[in-house]
């Protein structure tokens, strides 16, 4: 397991400006993306929750996978292990992490992550409140599906309070979550997006399949909304690179995959013959 200090020498987790009501001020979680901790306001706090969604059930495994490259970049203390928390019904719809792929796409060894689920939502949201007073745990992850009734505006103020008095961040990740408000000061969509072929010397490698990539979209933040951006993890160095949009003309293509359905338009119904 590799620590921060030997991500090429560049610091990811960064002390924010003074505060008056803590001496060493609030932290940030900084992807090292210019533009997109720009748009998040210097970077995502770090004793703080932030929401994730998708819109799709589909796109689960890219909402937490993004949600553990954030983990393992503002990873501090190897010693400290993260909590994953879900309920019994977003482990039937997406399955439980699977700690070899999460080892290698994040680097977190066993006893690193902890993983727990509740009976109901409410059981759930319990356990992530007592964990996050605990300070026990590097950051948790608490994943929901949809927008249940038992988790409203209150429940997340108090989700935020804990991880704000705990100085460790919580992230909610809603599985085909719509918006709605929130305590959360960000909240981002996330969907996968197509991976580009290998880069090589001699140039993109025909037929390989790069670095993970997602599309992220500030929905919620400091700073105004930006377009969507698409950011690579490499889960080697474990660091987020920036993607051009025209780099999107040499992605991989599917193989032997049905194309896409066309899209829905109007029409008629028309009656049965006899």
């Amino acid at each position: 397991f590799e620590t921060p200090d030997n991500t090429n020498g560049r610091p990811l987790w960064i002390p924010g400006p003074a505060s008056p009501s803590r001496n060493d001020g609030p932290k940030l979680i900084r992807t090292g993306i210019a533009p997109f901790d720009t748009a998040l306001g210097g970077g995502l706090q770090a004793a703080a929750l932030t929401e994730l969604r998708t819109d799709e059930t589909r796109h689960a495994a890219a909402l937490s996978g993004f949600a553990l490259c954030l983990a393992a970049t503002m990873h501090p203390d190897i010693n400290i292990p993260i909590l994953w928390l879900g309920s019994n019904a977003a482990g039937q719809e997406t399955g439980l992490p699977y700690l070899p792929g999460i080892c290698g796409l994040a680097g977190i060894a066993p006893g690193g992550l902890f993983t727990g689920l509740g009976r109901t939502v409410h059981d759930t949201l319990w356990i992530a409140e007592e964990a996050a007073a605990s300070g026990a745990f590097c950051a948790i992850i608490l994943e929901l599906r949809g927008n249940p009734k038992a988790l409203g505006l209150d429940e997340t103020r108090r989700l935020q309070r804990r991880a704000t008095l705990s100085g460790r961040p919580l992230f909610l990740l809603r599985v085909a979550g719509m918006t709605e408000p929130t305590a959360a000061p960000c909240r981002l969509h996330v969907a996968p997006a197509p991976s580009v072929p290998r880069r090589t010397r001699d140039g993109p490698l025909e037929g390989s399949i790069g670095a993970p990539a997602f599309t992220i979209t500030v929905e919620k933040a400091r700073a105004p909304s930006h377009p969507p951006f698409i950011l690579e993890w490499n889960p080697h160095e474990r660091f987020f690179t920036e993607r051009q949009t025209d780099s999107l003309a040499g992605a991989a293509a599917s193989a032997r995959r049905p194309d896409r359905p066309a899209a829905l338009g109007p029409g008629l119904a028309l009656g049965r013959s006899a």
